[in-house]
């Protein structure tokens, strides 16, 4: 009884995250000779238990539960040939310590959002050759911050498809709540001429258009490339274009600052550069410190 009693209190561990971590729970993390003891071992004495106690509702609901635990713990832990689903997505900055803790052990290098997580964790859940197919916010094809997962997932797996959604991509939706993306993935290193199928349905915020694009490949949406060359693109961002068809802003241009006014040079000024007497200037108004009413 001691097995049976250590997997019921390393699933009860394991399973006490849930609430926060849901799907990215991996049994598999959990020590090898205990799990196999719960797999093996905990289902039929947790099956004669729930049949043997029905008098006693304390201990019926918690066999059930554990019975529960159980069966979610196969499925966690299983390999399936496809998943497919719109993944969560959250920054780090906005994650709760358990689950900062825990992108950061388990997904490293998908750890800047919680969507890039999910995409990992479902590559995961895949058997070898196994496919995932995700919707999940756009800017992981192509920002800085997604650099190491983009690198990871385009060297390890194979992509199938990328699908630019853009706004309001599904039905009902606020035109600017998402910007996203339909990628299809196998979870198999991709050959040298691997060619990914990529479709821009984000030429026009209307849910009819993007399912026009989808069905019927309107033309001039389409392109295929192949996934050695994104790889070798600038952070390897997923720009599904021919190389070599656009030069590199990099290489025609120096920025060295974001986005700001283009008139500072003639309009702004430090204090002690003029004479602030009369009404020809004003100072400069930014984010105030604290709340308050604006005049």
């Amino acid at each position: 009884r001691e097995p049976v009693r250590n997997g019921l209190t390393n699933l009860h561990h394991l399973f006490s995250q849930a609430p926060i971590l849901g799907s990215l729970l991996d049994p598999n993390t959990l020590t090898s000779d205990l799990l196999a003891a719960d797999w093996e071992t905990l289902q039929p004495f947790l099956e004669k238990a729930l049949e043997s106690e029905t008098d006693d509702a304390e201990a019926h609901e918690q066999a059930v539960a554990a019975q529960g635990m159980t069966k979610a713990a196969e499925l966690l832990a299983a390999r399936f040939s496809l998943v497919a689903t719109n993944v969560p997505n959250l920054g780090r900055g906005k994650h709760n310590d358990l689950l900062k803790d825990y992108c950061e052990k388990h997904h490293p290098k998908a750890k800047v959002d919680l969507a890039t997580c999910f995409i990992e964790r479902c590559l995961q859940l895949c058997n070898v050759g196994g496919t995932t197919a995700i919707v999940a916010p756009q800017n992981w094809l192509f920002l800085p911050g997604y650099a190491e997962i983009r690198k990871q997932l385009l060297d390890q797996c194979e992509f199938n498809v990328v699908v630019r959604l853009g706004a309001n991509a599904f039905q009902d939706m606020n035109f600017w709540a998402a910007t996203t993306a339909l990628t299809v993935i196998s979870f198999r290193k991709s050959t040298d001429t691997h060619c990914v199928y990529g479709l821009d349905a984000s030429g026009s915020k209307h849910v009819e258009y993007k399912t026009t694009v989808l069905t019927t490949s309107v033309s001039g949406t389409e392109q295929l490339v192949e996934q050695k060359s994104q790889q070798q693109n600038p952070d390897s961002r997923l720009s599904m274009e021919l190389p070599g068809k656009h030069a590199a802003l990099s290489a025609v241009a120096v920025t060295p600052q974001g986005m700001k006014t283009g008139d500072d040079g003639r309009f702004r000024r430090n204090w002690w550069e003029v004479s602030l007497s009369g009404d020809r200037w004003r100072y400069l108004h930014g984010a105030p410190d604290v709340s308050r009413p604006v005049d």
